[in-house]
């Protein structure tokens, strides 16, 4: 068992130590903010379990003469807001962390909910295969045991998430069991190419020189007055756009470049419209990239400095494979 609990705990170490002293130091911090938000308010139930036992002492002193004027349970002990509370507490502090991960190195990580971090038993309420009124004695008293272990469970259980205290390690052994053994940096740049590739599926690209055209990745229509517009907001074109942007930054820039998503992106309810220049050639401004072209019939043409860059990006990203 020792050896277990000690196995653990060099897997816990050797986590922390996988971290940068940035990541680290944020962690400390939201572990301190949480601690004292939690302990505030652990510190108020107290308070209000006091006051509520006093309001209670002094109504039973008083209720003979004045139950027209005293009202009772002014200080109100709502158990269930209470853990409504604590749950917003312990949810909050997994969702910043995992958020602060997903947000500086481009990643996904699942926030989960706070149940997965501290220890609630099985409380599923007892099931009936047939009516009560239909049962025997004996299978009237284990029913009846079966729902009283039910209630007493969730007791406990609610019990536990009122006084949890999740610690940021638990959060961190999720994060890198999502990593898989790779680097942050590593495993962002294998989920960009996955994206891309995948991006890609039913589409078809050639490429010609310095030169990627595809087609099949965008939808262009006429809108009511007949205008033509390009639908610039789908999830695969926007991981292309992504791809392009972690290329051309040579893997220092994880999300759409800021102008991109302003000149090349639109919403989901409108496209990029004729009359605003949408088919025109577009500069890209980019160290690798340096033009855009979008069509009416839903190519996109895309321009590189040189004919090594265009086909670089379409080996590495999208698996492109030179004819034997």
């Amino acid at each position: 068992m020792n050896d277990v609990l000690e196995k653990l705990q060099r897997v816990k170490i050797q986590n922390k130590t996988r971290l940068s002293k940035e990541d680290q130091q944020f962690c400390q911090i939201q572990q301190k903010l949480y601690d004292s938000t939690r302990n505030h308010f652990l510190s108020m139930f107290v308070d209000m379990e006091t006051l509520h036992q006093q309001e209670l002492t002094f109504y039973g002193k008083v209720q003979k003469y004045a139950d027209r004027v005293y009202k009772q349970n002014l200080i109100c002990m709502d158990k269930k807001k209470q853990i409504e509370l604590m749950e917003k507490v312990h949810n909050h502090f997994i969702r910043t962390i995992i958020s602060f991960f997903n947000r500086k190195y481009g990643l996904a990580i699942q926030k989960h909910s706070y149940e997965r971090y501290i220890s609630l038993q099985d409380s599923a309420e007892p099931v009936l295969h047939k009516r009560i009124s239909s049962l025997t004695e004996e299978e009237k008293q284990i029913y009846r045991e079966e729902r009283k272990k039910c209630c007493k469970q969730k007791e406990e259980n609610l019990h536990e998430v009122l006084f949890a205290r999740i610690e940021y390690p638990l959060i961190l052994d999720d994060i890198f069991s999502y990593l898989g053994g790779f680097s942050f940096q590593e495993k962002v740049e294998q989920e960009i190419k996955t994206d891309a590739k995948a991006g890609v599926t039913y589409a078809k690209y050639k490429l010609q020189s310095k030169k990627l055209s595809i087609q099949n990745l965008l939808c262009s229509k006429t809108d009511l007055w007949g205008e033509y517009e390009i639908c610039l907001d789908s999830e695969k074109y926007k991981a292309l756009l992504r791809a392009l942007t972690f290329f051309d930054s040579s893997k220092e820039q994880v999300s759409i470049y800021d102008g991109w998503l302003e000149r090349f992106v639109s919403f989901s309810y409108s496209g990029k419209k004729e009359k605003e220049g949408i088919f025109d050639e577009h500069p890209a401004l980019g160290k690798k990239v340096v033009k855009f072209k979008y069509f009416k019939n839903g190519r996109w043409d895309i321009v590189f400095v040189s004919g090594v860059h265009a086909l670089s990006f379409a080996k590495e990203y999208l698996g492109y494979k030179e004819a034997a």
